[in-house]
C-alpha cells in the first residue's frame, strides 16, 4: 500500500494499492527510481517512487521486479 501523502481528506491520507512497477529508472542524482500503476488508475496516472519509498511501502512487489 502506497500513501499518497498530499491527498489528505478528513485528517486521513488517502491509500493507493499498486498495480505493478512499469520500470526502473536513475534520477538526476543517480538513485534508482520506479514507475508504478496503481490498481483501478491508467497510465496516465503512472508516477515515478524512489526506491528507498518502495521498500517501505511495498518490499516484495519491489524485489519481484527487481529478480527479472
Amino acid at each position: 500500500v502506497l500513501k499518497k501523502l498530499d491527498k489528505e481528506t478528513d485528517d486521513e491520507e488517502e491509500q493507493f494499492f499498486i498495480q505493478k512497477i512499469l520500470k526502473k529508472d536513475l534520477d538526476e542524482r543517480g538513485r534508482p527510481v520506479y514507475k508504478v500503476r496503481f490498481c483501478g488508475f491508467g497510465p496516465e496516472h503512472d508516477l515515478w517512487y524512489r526506491e528507498r519509498d518502495l521498500k517501505k511501502t511495498a518490499p516484495e512487489m519491489l524485489e519481484d521486479f527487481n529478480a527479472k
